[in-house]
């Protein structure tokens, strides 16, 4: 289904195209199933290399998988709030214990970091030990005996009916973002933007995808925003404002795991 390219006219507009499927520009790299599983230490350069070309790649999910994301995603719907963990809106609120998980949320913690943390240790030239790869057992992140790998990860659940994201870098190591599959086919939506080879690109939604974080440092972190035209003004208090040219529904929904030292 083509997307809208959402370009205005601007004194150097930048180059905007629907998805990298388009106009004959090649597909992202595809992490395999089997390849992840095994924690092939082969694939490391081609993942490192698909970082360094494109700025992002993709990751195939398994039936399984998936379906843990999208139970996240459509438990997050009912609450009617831009993100998950709310955003906080005083001091109060950074002090405050965090509440355990629900268990959807917690396996899909999981399942997020277990593909970040894996990512990252194969470009490090590090084994993955597969039973250090689920640190939310309670619904606690990193709560159980350790060691873990990258204990600073966090874990948000967004949706874009009632917020969006400006542009900007990601902190942390890498990242991966599972936007929810456009099911609609609405125009003028919201959507996830990735600056990649000089151009703004919109991958089809339904798809794991991975890029690195200003944390990463063998590959530039990437510019990224959740908008209906990439560049589009600048929207403040975004966290709580849904961008002005999207429809009051059917915006992106998204997962997404910082994976943090």
């Amino acid at each position: 289904m083509p997307l809208p390219l959402g370009t205005r006219t601007v004194a150097t507009p930048p180059r905007v195209v629907p998805s990298p499927e388009v106009r004959g520009m090649a597909s992202p790299f595809l992490w395999r199933r089997s390849s992840r599983a095994a924690a092939a230490a082969s694939e490391a350069p081609a993942l490192l290399g698909a970082l360094k070309r494109r700025g992002f790649l993709a990751v195939e999910l398994s039936l399984a998988e998936e379906k843990v994301l999208l139970e996240a995603l459509g438990l997050f719907a009912k609450r009617r709030s831009f993100r998950y963990p709310p955003v906080p809106t005083n001091a109060g609120d950074l002090e405050e214990k965090p509440e355990p998980m629900p268990g959807a949320f917690a396996r899909c913690f999981d399942l997020l970091y277990g593909v970040a943390c894996s990512a990252a240790l194969l470009m490090r030239g590090r084994r993955v030990r597969p039973e250090s790869l689920a640190p939310c057992k309670g619904g606690m992140p990193f709560a159980g005996p350790g060691p873990w790998h990258f204990g600073s990860s966090f874990f948000n659940i967004f949706n874009y009916d009632h917020g969006c994201l400006n542009t900007h870098r990601d902190r942390g190591v890498l990242t991966v973002v599972y936007g929810a599959p456009d099911e609609d086919g609405q125009k003028d939506v919201t959507r996830l933007w990735i600056r990649s080879a000089e151009q703004w690109v919109a991958p089809e939604p339904g798809r794991l995808l991975l890029w690195a974080g200003e944390g990463f440092g063998e590959a530039e972190a990437v510019k990224h925003c959740v908008r209906v035209r990439p560049d589009g003004p600048r929207v403040e208090y975004s966290h709580s404002t849904r961008d002005p040219e999207a429809p009051a529904s059917g915006n992106r929904r998204s997962v997404a795991l910082i994976l943090d030292e």
